[in-house]
C-alpha cells in the first residue's frame, strides 16, 4: 500500500512533453533533494522583496526554489496554476514568468457550483485572489484568471501549457494520483521527496488542517502540532510520452 501523502499545498502535477525527452520505456526517477540545482531565475523570485512576509515564512516547509526546479519551471513557459489559493505560489510564479512566459491562474468558476456556501467559498476566494493581483499591478499586471468548471475542466487551448500546477486539499495516496494522472495521458518520469515530512503520521483529529498553516486543533496541544510542522507532501514530475 502507497503511503498518503498531502497535496495541500501547491503541487505541480502535469508537465509537458517540452520540458523531457524520456523514452517511454524509462522507469521513473527519484531526485534526492540535494541534487536539484535551483535555477538563478526562481532563486531570485524567491527570495524577492515583493513576497508576502508570512508566505516567506513558510518556505522551509515548501521549499519553493527547489520544487520549481524540480518541476523544471522557467521564464519563457506556461504554467497554469490550478486553484491557486490565496496566491501562495502566485508571489513567486508571476514576476518569473512576467516579461518572459504566461502565468494562468485556474480558479473555480462560482457559477459552476451549485447556489449555497460551496458557490460562496468559490465567489469570496476568487474575489479575494482578483484583489491581490489588481493591488499590485507590477507583479501581478501579466497574470491571466482562468474560471473553470470542476465537472469537466477547461484551462485552455489545447497544448498550451507546459506545466499545470494543482493546489488540492486533504490527504491524497500516491497511487490515486499516478493513476488518475496517467488516465488524463501522461506518464510519471520523477519523484523527490523534497517536501516529505516524516513527522506527520497523518492521523490527526481534523485530517491535515490540524497542522499548520491552518492550526485547527485545541490550544493546549499547539505545541505537539507545531513541532510536526506542515503536512507530508508527495512532490511528482509527469510528461506526456
Amino acid at each position: 500500500m502507497m503511503p498518503a501523502s498531502s497535496l495541500r499545498g501547491c503541487r505541480l502535477l502535469l508537465a509537458s512533453a517540452l520540458l523531457a525527452a524520456v523514452p517511454a520505456f524509462a522507469a521513473p526517477a527519484t531526485v534526492v533533494p540535494a541534487k536539484i540545482e535551483v535555477l538563478p531565475a526562481i532563486d531570485a523570485a524567491v527570495k524577492a522583496p515583493t513576497r508576502d512576509a508570512n508566505n516567506v515564512k513558510r518556505d522551509g516547509f515548501r521549499h519553493p526554489a527547489q520544487t520549481l526546479s524540480f518541476f523544471k519551471v522557467a521564464p519563457g513557459k506556461t504554467v497554469i496554476e490550478i486553484t491557486p489559493g490565496n496566491g501562495w505560489y502566485s508571489e513567486i510564479l508571476a514576476p518569473l514568468l512576467h516579461d518572459k512566459g504566461h502565468y494562468v491562474a485556474a480558479v473555480v468558476d462560482p457559477m459552476a457550483v451549485p447556489e449555497g456556501r460551496g458557490r460562496d467559498y468559490q465567489q469570496r476566494s476568487r474575489d479575494s485572489l482578483e484583489k491581490k493581483y489588481a493591488g499590485a499591478p507590477a507583479q501581478f499586471g501579466r497574470t491571466a484568471v482562468v474560471a473553470y468548471d470542476p465537472a469537466k475542466p477547461v484551462f485552455g487551448p489545447a497544448n498550451s501549457a507546459d506545466v499545470a500546477d494543482d493546489d488540492d486539499t486533504g490527504y491524497v495516496g500516491q497511487q490515486q494520483v499516478i493513476a488518475m494522472a496517467e488516465a488524463a495521458g501522461f506518464r510519471l518520469d520523477a519523484r523527490s521527496e523534497v517536501n516529505a515530512n516524516p513527522r506527520d503520521t497523518k492521523d490527526h483529529p481534523n485530517g491535515v488542517w490540524t497542522l499548520p498553516p491552518t492550526n485547527q486543533h485545541d490550544k493546549a496541544d499547539d505545541a505537539k502540532y507545531q513541532a510536526i510542522g506542515e503536512s507530508d507532501r508527495m512532490t511528482l514530475r509527469f510528461i506526456k510520452p
